[in-house]
């Protein structure tokens, strides 16, 4: 429940300003500048949140506290040197990244993504803390916690975006993660002294770097698809953006809901070498996240249009947008199916230590994605791009299932 309400009330806050902004080029600014936050969402609360879930659910309970501050602070650090970068050089790499906007807009999102980018420092810290309620199974608190960020950044975005226009708004983004890291941060108990020579520091990090590295590569589909979109009409990126917020929505909810409480499971089935187990228990849960999938997405195809006009049909958000917008949802439709099951299967390797195997499909499924996507949208514009996306996801998630019954085939063989 928890996790369902949160999703939506993070919705609310960008379904509140393409409602009162409308599809315009403010708002193309503002998604566009949320690229670079956005990417480092996917790539540090995935690769952190799988990689330290299995770590610290297997670590004995001395060394738990001290382990969880080296983390915190050692990933703090690192993306705090990140943020100044991009913060001082964003007017020089957004053009880069907008190259079909007019002058008066790439400044407009230069100062938006100047905003934006404070908040990944604490984005990374929030990660940090997930991990370390979820291997406690402290899952509800997680879920409270952001509830009440979430709140807290749509009173912001209420009264920010009157005073303040679009720019407001980047501000409310920002202010979500801070909260959530002061409310999640008492779980680290009293200070510990930052030990970056600790043995649990240096396994995460090995097994973090190809994570990062990786995903950093592949994850930056989004930022081909803003250069791409930037391309398009105005408010292309508006559409594409709340498009994508919608099955991403839809995605966190059931993954959380059906998901997150399996990792701890899967890591200590894998840490028993009880791998028939393991199998048995993804795959459980692969057909149960299959069926929900098809049957959302005939609920969008064959009702969405109705839906959207409930939820979108205010003010400046016109019948033709919700039109493109049900479109859009139709032609992305692999996103959904591909994503939810993709996060599966990832999640399962990374709940047994293998980060490997993902990252080299993910790399490779990424640069093939590239030829796809720029083919698609030379040939298609906008739908074009959709479908490329959902041929793009959809072999992601093909490989990564065959790969997988391979590695757990493997692996049941060498123990018996």
């Amino acid at each position: 429940m928890f996790a369902s309400l949160n999703v939506l009330l993070g919705f609310a806050g960008q379904w509140y300003i393409v409602t009162v902004v409308g599809i315009s080029t403010d708002t193309d600014a503002l998604f566009a500048g949320m690229v670079i936050p956005m990417l480092f969402y996917a790539v540090i609360t995935g690769s952190l949140t799988h990689v330290l879930v299995p770590l610290l659910t297997t670590v004995d309970e001395k060394n738990f506290k001290q382990n969880a501050w080296d983390f915190f602070h050692g990933v703090g650090g690192l993306f705090l040197l990140v943020a100044l970068l991009f913060f001082f050089t964003a007017k020089y790499w957004v053009p880069i990244l907008v190259p079909g906007f007019d002058k008066h807009a790439v400044e407009l999102t230069v100062d938006l993504v100047q905003i934006q980018v404070i908040g990944m420092v604490f984005t990374s810290l929030t990660s940090v803390l997930w991990a370390v309620n979820h291997a406690l199974k402290r899952f509800v608190w997680v879920e409270l916690s952001a509830m009440c960020s979430n709140i807290i950044g749509l009173i912001v975005l209420y009264y920010g975006l009157s005073a303040f226009g679009i720019a407001g708004a980047a501000w409310a983004f920002v202010i979500k993660p801070v909260f959530q890291t002061l409310f999640l941060l008492p779980v680290l108990g009293s200070y510990k002294r930052f030990n970056w020579r600790s043995n649990s520091f240096s396994i995460a990090w090995q097994r973090l770097k190809p994570l990062l590295l990786g995903a950093s590569y592949y994850k930056s589909d989004i930022i081909l698809d803003r250069f791409l979109l930037s391309f398009a009409a105005s408010g292309s990126i508006t559409l594409f953006h709340m498009t994508q917020q919608i099955y991403s929505a839809g995605n966190t909810i059931v993954s959380r809901a059906m998901l997150t409480p399996i990792i701890p499971e899967l890591a200590r089935n894998a840490a028993a070498n009880e791998w028939h187990l393991y199998r048995r228990l993804f795959l459980n849960r692969l057909y149960l996240i299959s069926l929900i999938s098809v049957f959302c997405y005939l609920f969008i195809f064959f009702a969405g249009k109705w839906g959207l006009s409930l939820v979108f049909e205010y003010s400046s958000f016109d019948k033709e947008s919700i039109n493109l917008l049900w479109w859009m949802l139709v032609v992305l439709g692999g996103l959904w199916f591909g994503g939810l099951t993709g996060q599966l299967l990832s999640s399962s390797f990374y709940a047994a230590g293998e980060t490997i195997i993902p990252t080299i499909i993910g790399v490779l499924g990424f640069t093939v994605g590239i030829v796809i996507k720029i083919s698609a949208f030379y040939l298609g514009g906008i739908e074009g791009l959709g479908i490329g996306i959902s041929i793009y996801y959809m072999i992601n998630a093909t490989l990564l299932l065959l790969f997988i019954m391979i590695f757990t085939h493997k692996k049941i063989n060498q123990t018996n």
